[in-house]
């Protein structure tokens, strides 16, 4: 018949405390040593640098791509070969028109130009198609399906 082992004696509470202490004093030193260690690694000087293996440059990024210039004036004739034809009519007529601006917000409301005398009456539309778009969108539709 086989019998178990006997129970382990109980320990003090000063037998515990010792145990403890010894397990303190065990951390520490290897604590300081592992400390001792890196602060004489970082003193050291840097070891020389040898490489094996040669290193390619890198590769030349590929050339850019070279787009044609292009005038702003362009931009309609685009957008109606898009189909964005109230667009396109809008700055066709943009681009005809005579420069005028308002430096103010107060002189928009007032409809005041960059010289402070009112817009002329080619620059302001007062009709009802498509801010009287609507031959000028045609003709761009036709332009569109023509290109």
């Amino acid at each position: 018949m086989v019998f178990p082992a006997p129970p382990a004696p109980r320990l003090t509470p000063a037998q515990k405390q010792a145990a403890k202490d010894k397990q303190l004093r065990k951390n520490l030193l290897a604590l300081m040593e592992g400390v001792s260690a890196m602060a004489e690694w970082f003193s050291q000087p840097p070891s020389p640098r040898k490489s094996a293996v040669s290193v390619a440059p890198a590769p030349a990024p590929p050339p850019a791509v070279q787009l044609k210039p292009f005038d702003i004036q362009d931009i309609p004739a685009t957008m109606g070969k898009l189909r964005m034809l109230v667009s396109a009519a809008m700055m066709e007529r943009w681009f005809r028109g005579q420069l005028n601006y308002s430096p103010t917000e107060k002189d928009e409301q007032g409809g005041l130009n960059q010289k402070g005398q009112p817009y002329p009456p080619s620059m302001i539309d007062k009709s009802p198609d498509h801010h009287g778009l609507g031959a000028e969108v045609r003709a761009c539709a036709g332009r569109g399906s023509r290109n």
